[in-house]
């Protein structure tokens, strides 16, 4: 938990240093985008249990789609529905490995 708080705080003057001020608005709407890469990494959402690599992959595949949409021109409500798909499509099958995983045990 503290590990969190400090990385938090750093990325606050990393961003107040970069761009010369502060607003506590910045980052909104970037906590959807974190549970989406996790979620898409591999950490289930029942009981938590992921990896750092595959998180890593989730953060990657999630920022070449929204940079690949923000390149199309698509609209920005257009590009939420495609994340909540994305994580729903996810999700859905986290759900079907479980399930396999619990009937083969």
């Amino acid at each position: 938990m503290s590990i969190s708080a400090f990385t938090a705080a750093i990325t606050g003057l990393l961003q107040t240093a970069q761009l010369s001020s502060g607003n506590s608005n910045i980052a909104q709407g970037l906590e959807f985008d974190a549970i989406a890469a996790a979620v898409i990494g591999g950490t289930s959402m029942a009981g938590g249990k992921g990896s750092v690599a595959g998180t890593l992959i989730g953060v990657l595949f999630v920022a070449i789609l929204l940079n690949g949409m923000v390149l199309l021109g698509m609209n920005p409500y257009l590009q939420q529905v495609v994340r909540g798909t994305l994580v729903l499509i996810a999700v859905m099958i986290n759900v079907i490995r479980a399930r396999r995983a619990e009937a083969s045990a």
